[in-house]
């Protein structure tokens, strides 16, 4: 699965140590691909409606609460082909910081 589908999760793991639900994107597109901000945003958006919803904890029922106790965090985790250039960066921090805004945490990493 990839950032082009943007209608399915890419992965979804749980931390052994620490209990963190990981929701996984994969982006191989490089910058320069028309409409890559928009593929990722809605597969950022798909991701954030399938915590919201409840979908997740089908799968991790036990967690529901101790992620609404904050004692686990749900984090999306953006696999990068490329790093990011100065548009993605900015698009990037500005999806962190409305993510962190509903308690889901934010990390990209350059997978080459």
């Amino acid at each position: 699965m990839s950032v082009l589908e943007t209608n399915l999760i890419d992965g979804l793991a749980q931390v052994e140590k620490t209990g963190d639900i990981i929701l996984l994107i994969v982006d191989h597109l490089p910058w320069e691909e028309p409409n890559h901000l928009q593929l990722l945003e809605t597969k950022i958006n798909t991701a954030l409606n399938f915590v919201k919803s409840g979908e997740v904890f089908k799968k991790y029922p036990h967690e529901r609460e101790r992620v609404t106790n904050h004692e686990v965090k749900v984090i999306f985790q953006i696999a990068l082909k490329y790093p990011p250039n100065q548009e993605a960066d900015a698009f990037l921090k500005r999806c962190y910081n409305i993510l962190k805004s509903v308690d889901i945490q934010l990390e990209c990493r350059i997978k080459n």
